[in-house]
């Protein structure tokens, strides 16, 4: 499947950040310029439009699916949050209390139980409760990374601290 270029194609992505699969199979493509598309893998055309800046998405970075449902959460790095929604872009809410900004979103994933999150300013992976959005107690749960954090999967059930954490 190839998902086209906006120079190829009106429905195609401008600037791709990251992708993912949903529960129904579709391949979620998220655009920086704001959007995250749904695509048919087996016809490589684009089903909807997910969310995008109608729906107070500023700047995509990343999307995820929590394990065994159909919830997505979005990384908006201009926001400076992290967005709940569902495949078809339902409804749109924090995910994260509005008191807790991530300056800048970098990764989204999730075990289960955990929301991991990444800051490219500060170098570091926060964790967040996967029902409440509440920080881990010792927030961040990985810290004084080398580089900015980029991609994580994390084992499912996983609940040892980060290698620099406390």
């Amino acid at each position: 499947m190839i998902v086209p270029s906006a120079k190829i194609s009106a429905t195609g992505l401008d600037t791709p950040r990251g992708i993912t699969f949903g529960p129904d199979g579709l391949l979620y493509a998220v655009d920086r310029d704001a959007r995250i598309t749904a695509w048919d893998v087996s016809t490589g055309t684009q089903v909807r439009v997910v969310v995008d800046q109608s729906n107070g998405i500023q700047k995509a970075i990343q999307a995820h699916f929590l394990p065994g449902t159909d919830t997505m959460l979005v990384g908006d790095r201009g926001a400076k949050t992290v967005w709940k929604t569902d495949s078809r872009g339902s409804s749109v809410a924090r995910f994260l209390p509005e008191s807790i900004k991530i300056d800048e979103p970098s990764i989204v994933s999730s075990d289960g139980t955990w929301v991991y999150v990444g800051d490219r300013a500060t170098k570091s992976i926060r964790r967040f409760q996967v029902g409440s959005g509440e920080p881990e107690p010792g927030d961040p749960w990985v810290d004084k990374l080398p580089d900015p954090p980029e991609f994580l999967i994390p084992a499912h059930g996983s609940t040892a601290r980060g290698a620099t954490g406390g």
